[in-house]
């Protein structure tokens, strides 16, 4: 027997969850678009997820007539309590990119995701081959950031090892490895034990040398570079 869900909110993470759920014998029942009306979103589904953006989510659950589904949203940021008007309701955040649907529906089967409210969004993450760990409403914007951070910041920095490489004419690729070095060390050891490189240690002539690089060539990313360079100095140096 199938497993009927509705889908509000039809963009990338929303398809993404609507391709997983199907393989795995779901039932898409209803879908709902920006110029749709959701009201009956939550009736004869045991599943109605909101996958619209952040601001959007409260307004449209305010749309949507309670019924007997888990009411539940993709977000990372917004509390669980905006959905508070269902019986049940909770979030189900995927900690993983989600670029376009096929690829999303794959990356959906055994990533992590962060839960809150009703137990069925943990259910979800098992179902999906996946694992999870609970996110009080208090702290999803920490949470988010941290997300944030590891996806989108991480990403912008690799563009800046692509941008520099091109300047001297290398490829990206020994680069990147590099970076999953880093990334393997950082996993097994943790980020304090993992570092190392010139900030580390100390070493301001070097440090001085790659500030003066950047400036002549690539001058936003200069900036950027400073600025993770004092971050690492001021963890290292501890609390002041």
């Amino acid at each position: 027997m199938t497993r009927p869900f509705s889908l509000v909110g039809p963009g990338r993470a929303g398809r993404s969850l609507a391709g997983a759920l199907e393989s795995l014998g779901w039932s898409e029942h209803a879908r709902f678009g920006r110029d749709d009306d959701p009201a009956g979103a939550a009736r004869d589904v045991e599943l109605c997820v909101i996958a619209t953006p952040d601001a959007a989510i409260e307004e449209v659950a305010q749309r949507i007539d309670p019924g007997p589904a888990v009411v539940v949203h993709l977000s990372g940021a917004t509390p669980v309590s905006v959905l508070s008007r269902f019986e049940r309701h909770g979030g189900l955040h995927p900690l993983v990119a989600l670029p376009e649907p096929a690829r999303g529906a794959s990356s959906l089967r055994s990533c992590w995701f962060g839960v809150g409210g009703d137990p069925q969004c943990a259910e979800l993450a098992e179902t999906l081959s996946g694992r999870w760990f609970s996110v009080a409403d208090e702290h999803r914007p920490a949470y988010h950031a941290a997300a944030t951070v590891a996806a989108n910041h991480v990403t912008a920095i690799l563009g800046q090892v692509e941008r520099i490489a091109e300047l001297i004419g290398a490829p990206a690729g020994p680069f990147l490895d590099l970076a999953q070095s880093s990334l393997d060390a950082t996993r097994e050891l943790g980020a304090d034990a993992a570092l190392t490189g010139p900030a580390r240690r100390g070493d301001d002539a070097t440090l001085d040398a790659h500030r003066q690089a950047l400036r002549t060539s690539l001058p936003l990313d200069a900036v950027a570079y400073d600025a993770l360079v004092e971050l690492i100095i001021s963890h290292l140096a501890g609390p002041a």
